[in-house]
């Protein structure tokens, strides 16, 4: 009896071990025993079998289709960096593992998904941007999602992710499981959840609303990111949460306590009375109307100096100085024995006359019957001697400069103004005019002229303006302060700390109530003083943050990169 007790122990020992085994492998038994029946792979989700091709791939085909997935990884990588460099390679090692699987025998739906494929890297490759790569890049994730559920092998390595916000189709895998989004780049990079495969559900999961909760973050350090509710890992503070809708449109909550921890105020946008002053340093100098030169009209030497230094005050009709010249003398003696009202007589008392010499040193010479040996030459106008080129005893040709003589009781100040603040100077605007020595003492000064061209290395034109200088306070080369007062009229305004540059646009927060502050794109107009007009954006009656902007706009670009903040696609 003792035998077959020792047989039936030995057969359950041996239905124990295989058992046990069938237990272990039981994976990698079910998958071979897929792989080799008839009907193909088993996909990972059987209630959608009915809507997927069956077919498997062989061990040469399916290892270029791996390196086809790979090549797509690195489409992933470069479109999560915003970068554009690497796609063309990328996109072209797709299209060499599409090219090395030959002549797949294969059902006409994957034929098609392959073709799409190719499709779409080659797109992918041409792309200029990175923006424009993304759609192309979205329907080749779709193609290989389909080709991944035919061949659950092609799953192996992957991790699954899905973006709401993403336009068309929002599914992509890669090797890491941090989120590293395609779709939204550098701007969004963390956007997304975990998923699956199953390309039905992704098409069939609806976006989610604006008050559902994408994640949780701390007031104080924004950077914090946590899926559930709990305390801030740097702070100890409660996390508060932040909906798709806040992803959306930049908001960010700030409440009371914060608010005066980081000295964020607000002001009411209204319309108001605005003066735009824009100031300038100008320089006197003469006024070019009121200078007269003084001239030699015939050859001669000075024998007489009556004004001898630069700057001596001269009245009109003063003799400057007188000279002998041969010419002279010559044509007053023909005068005088010319008859009296004949030809002769007129022709030398008018070369005499546009020689220099006056219509009474003409009839006093006529009347004594000599001529004068030297001849005067008078100042044309009452001021002041400016440039003297003559000396006692000096020959002076026809021609030559002998005096340079301005009017000091009235000057110019020209004046550089910036390019961008020519449209509000025009000619007969007032300007006030003040000194560097007395700063308190202005007076009104009139734009004379304003100069056609600019100055292409500075950026600045050029105006005129002229004052009265009875008191001889203005004096040529000295600098002067101006200040062109400029109504601009009733204006819808924010203060100038209010508007935040972003590259090329201009933002404000508006506050929306219960602590919800939105950054809103504005267009700006000219500045007065302290405010900025506000063509466009916000209306009268909006409260927007006037101290604290900056701050705000930090945190709300860690929060969510809305395209408030950068014009993403055209920079690329």
């Amino acid at each position: 009896m003792r035998p077959p007790k020792r047989v039936s122990s030995t057969r359950w020992i041996v239905v124990g071990v295989v058992l046990l085994l069938l237990v272990l492998f039981r994976a990698p038994l079910v998958q071979w025993f897929s792989i080799g029946s008839p009907g193909g792979a088993v996909p990972a989700h059987p209630q959608h079998m009915s809507t997927q091709p069956s077919h498997s791939f062989g061990p040469a085909q399916l290892a270029a289709l791996r390196e086809a997935f790979t090549a797509t990884e690195e489409l992933r990588l470069a479109l999560s960096l915003d970068q554009v460099e690497p796609l063309g390679p990328a996109a072209g090692r797709v299209r060499a593992g599409l090219d090395a699987l030959g002549d797949v025998a294969a059902p006409e739906e994957v034929d098609a998904m392959l073709r799409r494929v190719a499709i779409s890297a080659q797109a992918i490759g041409e792309a200029t941007s990175a923006p424009a790569a993304r759609v192309p890049y979205a329907e080749l994730s779709e193609a290989l999602f389909q080709l991944a559920q035919i061949d659950p092998r092609l799953q192996e390595g992957w991790q699954v992710f899905f973006c709401p916000m993403a336009e068309g189709f929002p599914k992509w895998f890669q090797g890491s499981e941090q989120i590293e989004n395609p779709y939204m780049g550098q701007a969004m990079l963390a956007c997304g959840s975990a998923s699956d495969w199953v390309e039905e559900d992704v098409a069939a999961a609806p976006l989610p609303s604006g008050d559902e909760v994408a994640h949780y973050t701390c007031p104080m350090h924004p950077s914090v990111r946590q899926p559930n509710e709990g305390t801030c890992p740097i702070c100890n503070m409660d996390l508060t949460p932040v909906t798709h809708e806040d992803l959306r449109t930049g908001d960010v909550f700030v409440d009371s306590i914060r608010r005066q921890r980081i000295g964020v105020r607000t002001q009411t946008a209204t319309k108001r009375q605005l003066t735009r002053s824009i100031r300038a340093v100008g320089q006197v100098a003469w006024d070019e109307g009121r200078v007269q030169d003084v001239t030699a009209r015939v050859d001669g030497w000075v024998e007489d100096l009556r004004v001898t230094r630069t700057g001596d005050p001269v009245a009109k009709g003063a003799t400057l100085l007188r000279f002998y010249s041969p010419d002279l003398l010559a044509t007053q003696r023909e005068l005088l024995a010319a008859p009296p009202g004949g030809r002769l007589a007129t022709s030398a008392r008018e070369r005499l006359r546009l020689w220099g010499m006056s219509s009474w040193a003409i009839d006093d010479m006529l009347a004594s019957g000599e001529p004068h040996q030297r001849v005067s030459i008078p100042s044309p106008m009452a001021g002041v001697v400016i440039d003297k080129q003559v000396n006692a005893g000096a020959h002076v040709a026809a021609g030559a400069l002998l005096f340079r003589i301005a009017d000091p009781d009235h000057v110019w100040v020209e004046a550089d103004i910036f390019e961008q603040d020519m449209p509000h100077v025009t000619p007969g605007q007032t300007v006030q005019v003040a000194l560097p020595h007395a700063p308190t003492q202005e007076r009104a000064g009139v734009v004379a002229y304003v100069y056609p061209a600019l100055d292409a290395g500075a950026r600045t034109g050029r105006v005129r303006i002229e004052l009265d200088n009875a008191d001889g306070a203005l004096r040529p080369g000295m600098l002067a302060h101006l200040n062109f007062e400029v109504a601009l009229g009733e204006q819808l305004a924010v203060p100038s700390d209010a508007v935040i540059h972003t590259g090329p646009r201009r933002l404000v927060f508006v506050d929306k109530g219960e602590g919800r502050l939105r950054p809103v794109e504005v267009h700006i107009g000219p500045r007065a003083g302290d405010w900025i007009i506000v063509e466009d954006g916000i209306v009268e009656g909006d409260v927007v943050v006037t101290s604290g902007a900056f701050l705000l706009a930090a945190e709300s670009r860690i929060r969510s990169a809305t395209d408030h903040w950068e014009a993403h696609d055209e920079a690329q």
